[in-house]
């Protein structure tokens, strides 16, 4: 039909340019703009382009169509053939310009909307590399621990410092996220309250904490330390570094997006693991896992 051949041609003639979208975070944003007018008379065939999209603006105020006029505060800045920009709330558009019709605009102007601010994020994290560089090479080598000593102690003294049945037990102990050595003790089958001890397992035996293992996680997350994890992401830095961000496609900005939004949680979770490796490391620690093994 009419508007699914308009539809189409609009996606095709007129895709939207990320330079024009522009952020809006108030009405002055939209209404001092040269080119806006308020009480429009628009067709299914002036509508153009969205260029801004806006949320929970107060106060509420009138659509910038003619024949529509519902206050609103959630909405989008649209442009007309004419030129003109206009506002229109959130549910405005399929009624007064057509279901598909503006079901395809509003489309192209996600996708270009993403590419935009993944082009600024992607632009902020090239500028913090140095810092994130610097973290890294800090974590990787100094502490005390680096996180290269406790990878290495982890990885090759695990069975010296346990048999492997103790470390087996150890790794399904740190799966449950509970660092407890426990113990059933007996009780007179007329107990039935909970006590300080732990709690019942059933009307004659108690679950008695003996000993936390300190740092218990390490046991499965140490190999995040392991020094080809800090070539990768050296590396994934310097390739952030050398970017050209202007021949990226809509596919690489997503994927680049994806990683500088994971390199600050990376680097934490670093952080956390070496921390729990020098935990877990500490000699009572490891005297005590010993002394209550046979718990495990």
């Amino acid at each position: 039909n009419n508007l699914d051949t308009l539809a189409t041609s609009l996606s095709e003639t007129t895709p939207p340019s990320t330079s024009n979208i522009i952020r809006i975070l108030k009405w002055d944003d939209i209404f001092d703009r040269p080119n806006h007018l308020d009480l429009v008379h628009a067709h299914h065939e002036d509508l153009v382009q969205i260029i801004g999209r806006y949320e929970g603006l107060k106060p509420f105020r009138p659509c910038g169509l003619k024949s529509c006029r519902s206050a609103h505060g959630t909405g989008y800045l649209i442009t007309l053939k004419d030129g003109v920009e206009t506002h229109i709330g959130h549910n405005c558009g399929e009624t007064h310009f057509g279901v598909e019709a503006f079901k395809s605009i509003r489309s192209s102007f996600k996708k270009a909307l993403n590419e935009k601010t993944f082009r600024e994020n992607i632009s902020v994290a090239i500028e913090q590399v140095p810092g994130w560089r610097k973290q890294l090479t800090d974590l990787r080598y100094g502490g005390p621990p680096s996180a290269e000593t406790c990878y290495h102690k982890m990885h090759r003294q695990m069975g010296k410092l346990f048999d492997e049945m103790t470390e087996n037990k150890l790794r399904r102990l740190a799966s449950t996220g509970n660092g407890w050595i426990t113990k059933q003790v007996k009780v007179d089958s007329d107990q039935s309250q909970m006590t300080s001890r732990g709690m019942y397992s059933n009307s004659n035996y108690i679950t008695e904490n003996v000993y936390l293992v300190a740092g218990i996680k390490a046991v499965s997350t140490y190999r995040q330390l392991a020094p080809r994890k800090f070539d990768k992401y050296l590396t994934e830095l310097k390739l952030l570094e050398n970017l050209d961000l202007g021949s990226l496609s809509a596919e690489d900005l997503k994927l680049w997006n994806r990683k500088v939004g994971q390199m600050e949680r990376t680097i934490q979770t670093i952080r956390e693991v070496v921390e729990d490796c020098a935990r877990f490391l500490l000699n009572s620690n490891i005297e005590n896992i010993n002394r209550h093994k046979h718990l495990l």
